[in-house]
């Protein structure tokens, strides 16, 4: 049983729910261009980049081990291996018992946190067929058993379709002919994403018993194939079904199953597929934080035109081009850190001293209590030792500025008080980042 997935990589399946949830809220109470309704496009982008779990595409040539390759990562036997019985269609490997999911394709490569374009997504369209497994790795990922990859004039437009869906990609070689000229053009038209998280199988292992035959290979591959995988791992396709029962799914010979390269494979994969949830945890932070700087950018009509608007839109850009120069690493930290500073005590100036000349001294202690915890967020964000995390967290301040000080000054109506609420939420879950440079709300 693979280990569970950490802490952190749970914050995927949090934030999912909640867009879903505030999805369906705001749609009660936003139509048309209101901001609420604005949000949608956003929450649709976030369902989909995190709704999925991690997908494995099984790649390479005709007749280079693929299906058999998928039966054993699956622990079943649903794929025909013949010789004559090429895969010619997609398969989706998923587990027996949590069902399947569909595959959409975006219409661009790839979604971003930071991407404020649409993005578009569709029913695949190609077609794929669907099979059940049984094995643990299942529970952590899919798989997609692909057709074979024949024509190397067509590598681009096929690598650039897997690109969109695949998240690790294990290419297949015969290991007594491995990595030919035609695998080297195919292999290298996938991005530079995909093949980072790649693997070479050396399938057919059963006739290269010899470890002075491997570690020749081995070699040639080291010379051939440098840099262009994470891992190689032979494979005795033979030994490793003899080794498995697949009516239960059960290692029937566990000294066979070790002895075929088939455990060691799967724990690379395990590994692999560990460190793209956890990116994607990561990526849900940043997704968080888009859509806080979203809202507090939206001019709520229901707030009107109050005095104390102007400045608070004016901190909110300002937060948002330093936040920018800071991703395009324009600017260093520290002068960031201090624009951000200079920003928030002008805001303070602002408001404060006209709350006091207005004689509302008890609203104008309460604004300079937010103000104050929030400068204090951004000494604190200065020790703080990753970049991305100091990016988030200057998203974070505008956002929360922005909510504090508008709930202070003026009411909500339903449709704002939605709005909020969201806020808070997405603000609980961005709670701590690395480095403890955001402390939980309470």
């Amino acid at each position: 049983m693979p280990p569970p997935l950490p802490r952190e990589s749970r914050m995927v399946a949090e934030l999912r729910e909640t867009a879903l949830a505030w999805k369906a809220k705001l749609a009660e109470t936003a139509a048309g261009q209101s901001p609420a309704a604005l949000l949608g496009p956003s929450l649709d982008q976030l369902d989909h980049d995190l709704s999925r779990k991690p997908r494995v595409a099984i790649l390479g040539e005709f007749n280079a081990g693929k299906t058999t390759l998928s039966n054993l990562l699956a622990r079943a036997a649903g794929l025909p291996t013949d010789i004559l019985a090429n895969t010619r269609v997609a398969t989706l490997i998923h587990h027996a018992d949590l069902g399947p999911e569909r595959i959409l394709v975006p219409q661009r490569r790839r979604s971003t946190p930071d991407d404020n374009r649409s993005l578009r997504i569709a029913e695949a369209p190609f077609e794929y067929e669907l099979l059940a497994g049984r094995a643990d790795l299942l529970e952590r990922c899919t798989l997609l058993d692909t057709p074979g990859l024949s024509d190397p004039t067509h590598a681009e437009r096929v690598a650039d379709l897997y690109a969109r869906i695949a998240d690790i990609a294990v290419w297949c070689s015969i290991a007594g002919h491995c990595w030919r000229e035609s695998e080297r053009l195919a292999w290298d038209s996938f991005p530079a994403r995909l093949r980072r998280f790649g693997i070479l199988v050396l399938t057919g292992a059963d006739a290269v018993p010899a470890a002075a035959d491997r570690e020749r290979i081995r070699r040639r591959l080291e010379r051939d194939a440098a840099g262009r995988f994470g891992a190689v791992v032979f494979l005795a396709g033979r030994e490793a079904a003899a080794a498995l029962d697949v009516r239960t799914g059960e290692i029937t010979s566990s000294s066979r199953w070790e002895a075929s390269g088939a455990a060691e494979l799967e724990a690379v994969l395990a590994g692999l597929v560990g460190h793209v949830a956890d990116q994607r945890a990561l990526r849900s932070r940043r997704w968080a934080a888009r859509l806080l700087r979203q809202v507090a950018t939206f001019p709520h009509a229901e707030i009107g035109r109050s005095w104390w608007l102007p400045p608070l839109f004016a901190l909110s850009e300002d937060l948002r081009r330093i936040a920018l120069a800071l991703r395009g690493r324009r600017m260093e930290r520290r002068q960031a850190l201090a624009q951000v500073a200079a920003s928030v005590i002008k805001l303070q100036d602002h408001i404060v001293g006209k709350l006091v000349r207005l004689g509302r001294s008890d609203d104008a202690q309460r604004v300079q209590a937010v103000l104050s915890q929030n400068l204090e967020t951004i000494d604190a964000l200065g020790r703080t030792v990753t970049h991305t995390a100091i990016v988030d967290g200057v998203g974070i301040v505008g956002a929360r500025l922005f909510h504090d000080i508008t709930q202070l000054m003026r009411g909500a109506d339903r449709e704002t008080a939605t709005l909020r609420e969201l806020e808070v939420r997405l603000l609980d879950m961005l709670g701590s980042t690395k480095g403890g440079a955001i402390t939980p709300r309470r």
